[in-house]
């Protein structure tokens, strides 16, 4: 994105088509958007990895015999 903003620093009177291109992508709004929309899949993939790590975790168990596990935390007591 600062790449981006360079470039209109550089170069703000582009061509007729690229300022088109521009408003039909909503530029301004990509701009306010896109590290909103990094954050949440940041967000996804963190609890994504803490629930796959408590499932091996639960899977884990000893299964012989009974043990006391927190389904929460996906692990014994």
């Amino acid at each position: 994105m600062e790449l981006v903003q360079l470039y209109q620093q550089s170069y703000p009177n582009s061509t007729p088509m690229i300022q088109e291109k521009l408003q039909q992508l909503d530029w301004e709004f990509i701009q306010r958007d896109f590290p909103k929309l990094l954050d949440s899949i940041k967000s996804g993939a963190e609890r994504i990895r803490k629930i796959v790590q408590s499932l091996r975790n639960f899977s884990r168990l000893d299964e012989a015999e009974m043990k006391a596990v927190d389904l929460h935390e996906g692990r014994r007591n």
